[in-house]
């Protein structure tokens, strides 16, 4: 390559020496910029996929917990769903504990005012129907993307019920303040419009928003992973007057919670790297040298070198790229380049191409990650199509030919 390069540049010098009918120098410095620009396209819209499958991992074996699709929301979006209560009451009759995973206070609750003796009844302290912590699993995330959090997520429940009894509970979320609740419906109910299954069984959420109708919505701020939980707590209110005429004998309560998980990321300064391409080589050099023992010196003709990529989009905010190779006993190379829109500049100096120009670093065939700053932002689109349509090299060019001793 080397050869190839000075020689076409020497052959031209001759041609107009010759026509020119001019006396050779002793010495020729061959100096200049010279660029190449290569269109190619180098398909990067799998990189997200280990970060979207690490957050599924984490729930993919829990049959308490469905993930909902979601089709037209802007950046990729996971909705995951539970039921926390569907309960069927007779009130007409005495309720056995034992048929029920229920606090006994509030059993005991609901056979009182099966016997209240009066047409109203007031409870004298809190009947809880049910405390507990909602887990969302994500620690493979954890390893995927250490030091990022959700900075957009929520959680959302819905309560309703026939027969007048779900009218009676309050709500506590996060000890956020209490939530009375009334003619509330179920959140397949809310979003019904925008509900559909396919032939698989799989769920379908059309919405660009989180879904309508909860009684409660909670903001998960900077949700880190292995974090995603909130503490509810549903009862019926001491001093609550309750009409027992307006109560039914059969009466139902569901509970359902929906997590609301879009996929918009934000780093801290431990963050861990987020990578692009793990080889852009495949294990070749990236100019051409097969093995240390190559003719091709680099350093003895170009004092820099700009390598440039051109992306179609870029979905990074506030972030560091680097290009770092270490081929099988040699060292480890790393340059920082600083993200400017959808054009990726390495500059390589002299004392880099010195490194790179090493036999013990031949191959080098640098992987391409992204270090984020602190406060940097990770968006991952639902529709996401990130690839490398040019690359761009541009040499500084320092050569002297010594015509008296010939071509090295």
């Amino acid at each position: 390559m080397k050869r190839s390069i000075i020689c076409l540049a020497f052959a031209l010098l001759m041609v107009c020496f010759s026509a020119c009918d001019l006396q050779l120098p002793n010495d020729v410095l061959i100096k200049g910029n010279p660029e190449v620009k290569v269109a190619l396209t180098i398909e990067l819209d799998d990189i997200f996929d280990g970060v979207i499958n690490s957050i599924r991992s984490g729930f993919n074996n829990n049959n308490d917990i469905d993930l909902i699709t979601c089709n037209q929301t802007r950046v990729e979006t996971l909705m995951l769903y539970t039921k926390l209560f569907d309960l069927e009451f007779d009130l007409s009759d005495s309720i056995d504990p034992e048929d029920f995973d229920l606090n006994p206070a509030f059993i005991e609750f609901l056979n009182e005012l099966g016997v209240a003796g009066s047409p109203n009844y007031t409870p004298l302290n809190n009947k809880i129907l049910g405390e507990d912590t909602i887990d969302i699993p994500l620690a493979d995330f954890d390893d995927m993307l250490s030091g990022f959090s959700f900075n957009e997520a929520k959680i959302l429940l819905y309560i309703s019920g026939t027969g007048g009894l779900a009218d009676l509970l309050t709500l506590e979320l996060n000890n956020e303040d209490p939530v009375s609740i009334k003619n509330n419906k179920s959140f397949s109910d809310s979003n019904n419009a925008k509900l559909t299954t396919e032939p698989n069984s799989t769920r379908v959420y059309s919405g660009t928003q989180f879904p309508a109708g909860s009684v409660s919505k909670i903001n998960l701020n900077s949700l880190s992973a292995g974090d995603i939980n909130a503490h509810y707590k549903i009862y019926v209110k001491a001093g609550t007057s309750i009409s027992l005429a307006e109560l039914n004998e059969n009466a139902t309560i569901k509970v359902e919670a929906v997590i609301w998980l879009p996929l918009v990321l934000s780093s801290d300064p431990n963050s861990a790297p987020f990578e692009l391409i793990s080889s852009i080589m495949e294990g070749d050099d990236l100019f051409g040298r097969t093995s240390g023992s190559s003719d091709l010196n680099l350093t003895e003709f170009i004092s820099s070198l700009n390598i440039s990529l051109i992306f179609n989009s870029s979905p990074f905010q506030n972030a560091t790229l680097y290009a770092e190779s270490q081929s099988s006993g040699g060292d480890l190379i790393s340059i920082p380049v600083p993200l400017n829109g959808n054009s990726i500049t390495l500059n390589i100096n002299e004392q880099i191409l010195e490194e790179i120009n090493d036999p013990k670093n031949i191959p080098f065939d640098p992987a391409i990650f992204l270090k984020f700053n602190s406060n940097g932002k990770l968006e991952i689109p639902r529709d996401f199509d990130l690839k490398i349509t040019n690359l761009a090299f541009k040499a500084g060019l320092n050569y002297k030919i010594s015509l008296s001793e010939g071509l090295q």
